[in-house]
């Protein structure tokens, strides 16, 4: 197999970040046909979806692909979010795409399928429109986070 073969065989990356969350409406994290490139969000500081079909893991609230694709599109919107933005910025350093500054902050993994679990929370007064939120870290969850993790890369 020749060197120039294998560059147009890249190969699939999933990368999963265990952080605050994620603003899934950010541009960098979208294809060019605005679909999401969010495989799944976990979102460990929200209880309500723990026992719901698409939660194996009994803890959290799980959104899938087609949930996040049909809240870009007007559909239903999702309650999780990145309330301060840092795990928005990390996702970014790891996986932005450039669309939302053309271009011009691109992360490591531009193509990357990202895999993000909410894992913590220092809290955040209401802000911008936004209700305010707690501070939450159970480390105990973590290996839920993980499996979590693992899980969705395998799929």
């Amino acid at each position: 197999m020749t060197r120039k073969h294998r560059a147009a065989e890249a190969p699939r990356v999933a990368v999963a970040i265990l952080d605050r969350g994620i603003d899934w409406r950010h541009a960098d994290f979208r294809n060019a046909d605005g679909s999401t490139r969010i495989a799944a969000i976990f979102d460990l500081t929200d209880k309500t979806g723990a026992t719901a079909a698409n939660n194996k893991y009994g803890v959290g609230t799980v959104y899938s692909r087609a949930q996040i694709d049909a809240a870009l599109n007007g559909g239903p919107t999702l309650a999780t979010r990145d309330a301060v933005g840092h795990g928005t910025a990390t996702a970014g350093n790891c996986c932005g795409n450039g669309r939302a500054s053309n271009g011009k902050y691109v992360g490591v993994a531009p193509e990357s399928t990202l895999i993000i679990v909410k894992f913590t929370s220092d809290g955040a007064p209401a802000h911008d429109g936004q209700a305010a939120e707690s501070a939450f870290y159970d480390a105990s969850l973590f290996p839920k986070a993980v499996d979590f993790a693992v899980d969705k890369a395998k799929e």
